[in-house]
């Protein structure tokens, strides 16, 4: 059994390192935005949502900013306490209900009930992924979520699911600022709450937007 989930974690690692090498950092143009980007959520590229087969589509969302209203310490704070980390993600676009399922160092499984609300749709989504802090230091901190391959290959809501929130102390013109950037790409079954496209983009924009303002209110009270 240890010799198996030792495989497991081994897999899920060499699977994402590509992917925090270029989400757990700044966005190539966020210096160059700063002003645009100060206390302002804005959008990396446009939300992408793409068809696949049967009603399947594929969402990637990537949002950051820079705040003055919170210290990167403030959100390291609520960003470090992963087993309760949905709690401070509650919001009307979505929500989840946490479980821890397995420890092993500093990976988490965990099981995730989630209540998404699209088009005054209420739909239920469960799914099992990795917690894992991959990015841990004085100036910067990256919690990555990743679906397991044997909870994605089998699940009939959402599959392929990949969320990756980063946060990093920067110095611009010899001021401290926060910089926050969320990462969400994920493929999900229309076929059971029939949508359209154009709803699934405005609901990912909609709940990115509001994840971001999550975490700066946690953070204020830490």
């Amino acid at each position: 059994m240890k010799k198996s989930f030792l495989s497991l974690i081994f897999c899920i690692t060499a699977l994402t390192v590509s992917a925090h090498e270029t989400t757990c950092r700044l966005a190539p143009g966020a210096m160059e935005n700063f002003r645009s980007l100060l206390n302002n959520p804005g959008f990396v590229q446009p939300t992408r949502v793409t068809s696949l087969e049967r009603g399947w589509f594929r969402i990637e969302s990537d949002i950051h900013m820079f705040t003055d209203e919170v210290s990167f310490e403030q959100l390291a704070a609520v960003l470090s306490d992963r087993e309760n980390i949905s709690r401070y993600f509650q919001g009307r676009r979505n929500r989840a209900e946490p479980t821890l399922v397995q420890r092993y160092g500093d990976v988490l499984i965990m099981d995730f009930v989630a209540t998404t609300s699209v088009v005054g749709l209420q739909v239920r989504t469960a799914y099992r992924t990795t917690v894992t802090n991959v990015v841990n230091n004085e100036t910067a901190i990256c919690i990555e979520l990743v679906q397991l391959d044997s909870d994605s290959n089998t699940n009939n809501s959402v599959r392929n699911l990949f969320i990756s929130r980063y946060a990093e102390s920067v110095s611009i013109d010899g001021r401290t600022y926060a910089y926050i950037r969320f990462v969400v790409r994920n493929e999900v079954n229309t076929s059971i709450a029939p949508v359209t496209r154009n709803a699934l983009e405005r609901n990912a924009n909609a709940a990115g937007m509001e994840a971001i303002q999550l975490l700066i209110t946690a953070a204020k009270g830490k």
